[in-house]
This record gives C-alpha cells, structure tokens and sequence, in this order.
C-alpha cells in the first residue's frame, strides 16, 4: 500500500509530506471553527500548547528538509580549485 501511496505522488516524499501538512492546516483550521464549544477547545488547548508551537515549525521543517535531501540527494559541496 505504501508503494501505491508513493507511486501517486510522483515518488516523491516531499509531495507527499506538503499534502500531508496541507491535510493537518485544514483539519486544524476546521476544528478551530469548532472551538466554540469549551469542550472541543480544551481538547485542541491540550495538544496544541501555544508554547510549543516553535518547536512544532522546526520540527516540519527538519522533516521537509530531510525529505528533500531523500529525493533529490545532499547538497553539493563546492569542489576546491
């Protein structure tokens, strides 16, 4: 199944892991519309400390990056003269 997932993304992690932030902005951005209701609010209060939210972005752009190097390899070193 992985190899299917992969395969519709043009085998391309870095596709796959944007669609994926892309999907968790949209679910967030709908449960934010439901925060409203207290209860629904706690519970995104709970996961989603506002103090961590740094942390959070690193973390997406360490992943990003790493994908990144995966499908298109390191970056190239500047060969000496």
């Amino acid at each position: 199944m992985w190899f299917k997932v992969k395969a519709s993304f043009g085998h391309s992690m870095t596709i796959v892991w944007a669609r994926f932030v892309a999907l968790t902005g949209g679910i967030l951005a709908v449960l934010q519309s439901l925060a409203g209701d207290p209860n629904v609010s706690d519970a995104i209060k709970s996961l989603l400390d506002p103090k961590l939210v740094p942390l959070y972005v690193i973390g997406i752009a360490v992943i990003t990056e790493l994908l990144r190097w995966r499908t298109a390899g390191p970056p190239a070193k500047d060969a000496d003269p």
